[in-house]
């Protein structure tokens, strides 16, 4: 498993110490927690097979980006998948 905050030491533009790994390599108490769960982060998942529905959305209806489309769309995006559909965005 590789983290992006692996590396610990102290960031002077953060002003923090997020490592989950000592600067001299050695494990701190979170990289123990990661190791004992990594079995379980990594394993495969079963994965449901659900039928494909398509939405079409056009990214230039609205002026309000990403917001705007999710706004257009996410009735019937979240309406597909609580009906056990996996929702497809198409761009028109």
């Amino acid at each position: 498993i590789f983290f992006w905050w692996y590396p610990g030491g102290y960031r002077s533009n953060e002003q923090s110490d997020y490592g989950i790994i000592n600067p001299d390599g050695t494990d701190r108490p979170s990289s123990g927690v990661i190791r004992r769960n990594a079995p379980q982060l990594t394993a495969s998942r079963k994965s449901k097979t659900r039928a494909k529905i398509i939405i079409n959305v056009n990214p230039r209806a609205r002026a309000d980006g990403l917001f705007g489309m999710y706004q257009t769309v996410k009735d019937e995006f979240w309406d597909a998948y609580n009906r056990g559909f996996e929702p497809v965005l198409k761009i028109e």
